[in-house]
């Protein structure tokens, strides 16, 4: 780019135009033979910050508490390039998370603000932020026993078993209350017996409540 530099074994060359230069060094010995030498050089100007932005979630998005959040960023550099890999993340709630362009987390309930870093090679930083709401869900809530449609006698023993599971508590089982159409509340907890159904079709239903 710049044509003949200096003459020497040791040159400082303070003027090379900014792009990629092939730099040769080459020397003559006495009976006329000629050596040469090649490097590739590439001058940049004065750095620049990566430009870095969070592509999801969007700011101000609101996500079921246990859904996977996906957290995806993109970092690019002027002299390193696609720096994407790099990216640290972190929440003001839950914390640190591994680097990478890709994130896939689960957070607590409540207002989180998401932050995006990364750094190039000659230490130039980007810092980009959203924010995020996970909430709240309720309990999910299956019946284990008996069997829809079960059909018994009168006075006979009826066993009743289910599960709650919250996304943010976990087992919420022991919660559990159960109530019958017919009869009111039957019976409390993850299971229990009773021969103390009235005759007739009942519609029993299982509900439990999170902090």
């Amino acid at each position: 780019l710049d044509g003949a530099l200096a003459t020497g074994p040791s040159v400082l060359a303070r003027t090379l135009r900014i792009g990629t230069h092939q730099i040769t060094a080459s020397v003559v010995d006495s009976d006329g033979l000629r050596g040469e030498g090649r490097v590739t050089v590439r001058v940049r100007g004065p750095n620049a910050a990566p430009v870095l932005h969070i592509t999801a979630p969007s700011d101000n998005a609101s996500i079921p508490a246990g859904t996977a959040v996906m957290l995806r960023a993109s970092a690019l550099d002027d002299f390193d390039g696609d720096i994407s890999a790099q990216v640290r993340w972190s929440s003001d709630r839950d914390g640190t998370f591994p680097p990478g362009a890709t994130r896939s987390e689960v957070l607590s309930e409540g207002s989180h603000v998401i932050t995006a870093t990364v750094v190039d090679s000659d230490m130039a930083s980007a810092t980009t932020q959203i924010h995020l709401t996970i909430s709240p869900t309720p309990p999910a809530v299956t019946i284990t026993a008996p069997p829809l449609g079960t059909r018994v006698f009168g006075g006979t023993n009826v066993t009743f078993s289910g599960t709650a599971i919250d996304a943010t508590e976990g087992a919420l089982s022991a919660n559990l209350r159960w109530v019958s159409d017919r009869d009111g509340l039957i019976g409390s907890g993850p299971t229990f017996t009773t021969p103390h159904l009235s005759p007739g079709t009942h519609t029993v239903t299982a509900t439990a409540a999170d902090s």
